[in-house]
Parts: structure tokens; C-alpha cells; sequence
């Protein structure tokens, strides 16, 4: 890109959500582009990747999580007067720490690669498979760059599709 149409452009991937209206990583302008990562948290997000015993990790694949709270952090979810809902998407992993549900990984370089949701559960058969656990034994091998996987519904049930 630098080379073929710019070379001050600032090139720049996101990761947030809905629920937040931010992002927790994004592009950083004073940082530099490497491939398959986004440059780092944004302003005022203790953003880390933590195991499932909330150790951070560092160049291991975990949970995004953010351990304080945050600018566009809501305070409930509609209708959930309790915060039950609220309280079960987000904090039901990790005692007062906000567990986004991505499968993410710091890099060498400091930046951080979301390897897709950490939480997306098939059900082939009744055996409730995580798409992270799948992903882990394939990314394994050197001649796989990325992978997808999906649940396809089929014959009355759901046929796991790997990309």
C-alpha cells in the first residue's frame, strides 16, 4: 500500500463492539503497520490477553479482556434492571473484569491479533465443540495462514465446515 498509493496513509484494523460503541484495539499513527495486527488499545482501555486462570499472556493465544473500567463502558443493558444480562456477557468469566468474548494474542512487536470469538460454541451431535479449540490444533500447522470455521446447518442437525 505504501509503496502502490501512499506512503503517509495510515493504514489502520479495529477491534471493538457494539455494546461499547469504541473499539478496544485500533490503529496507532505513531506506531508502525505490521501484517495481521492492529497497533494497540485505545486511550484509556486496560486492554491485556489472559489465560483461564486470568494470567496475562504474551505471544499465547487467550481472552481479551479489559481490567479497568472505560469511557464507553455501559452501565446495564436495557431491560435488565438486575444486570443479570448484563453481568453474564461481560463479567461472568472474570471477577470485575470485562471479558469481551474475543480470542486474542499479543505480538512481539506489541501490537495484538484477534483470532476470532472465544466464545462461538457449535453443536454437532449434541458435543459442544468451541471454534477456538479447533482453531488452535489447525493454526499449528505452518502451511495454514488463517482458517474459519463454521456450523452449517444440515440433515437436521450442524456439520462443522472448516475454511
Amino acid at each position: 500500500v505504501y509503496d502502490g498509493i501512499k506512503k503517509d496513509v495510515h493504514l489502520a484494523s479495529i477491534s471493538g463492539g457494539t455494546d461499547i460503541v469504541s473499539c478496544f484495539v485500533l490503529g496507532v499513527p505513531t506506531q508502525p503497520v505490521w501484517i495481521g495486527e492492529i497497533q494497540g488499545p485505545g486511550l484509556g482501555l486496560a486492554v491485556d490477553v489472559w489465560d483461564d486462570d486470568g494470567q496475562p499472556l504474551r505471544q499465547e493465544k487467550g481472552e481479551l479482556v479489559c481490567t479497568r473500567a472505560f469511557p464507553a463502558m455501559p452501565i446495564g443493558f436495557w431491560n435488565d434492571p438486575e444486570g443479570k444480562k448484563y453481568h453474564a456477557a461481560y463479567f461472568e468469566r472474570f471477577d470485575n473484569v470485562w471479558c469481551h468474548g474475543d480470542f486474542a494474542e499479543w505480538t512481539a512487536h506489541g501490537g495484538l491479533i484477534i483470532h476470532g470469538r472465544s466464545d462461538a460454541t457449535l453443536n454437532p451431535g449434541g458435543v459442544r465443540i468451541g471454534t477456538a479449540e479447533i482453531y488452535n490444533q489447525v493454526e499449528q500447522m505452518p502451511e495454514i495462514l488463517e482458517a474459519l470455521c463454521i456450523g452449517q446447518d444440515f440433515d437436521n442437525d450442524v456439520r462443522v465446515v472448516l475454511f
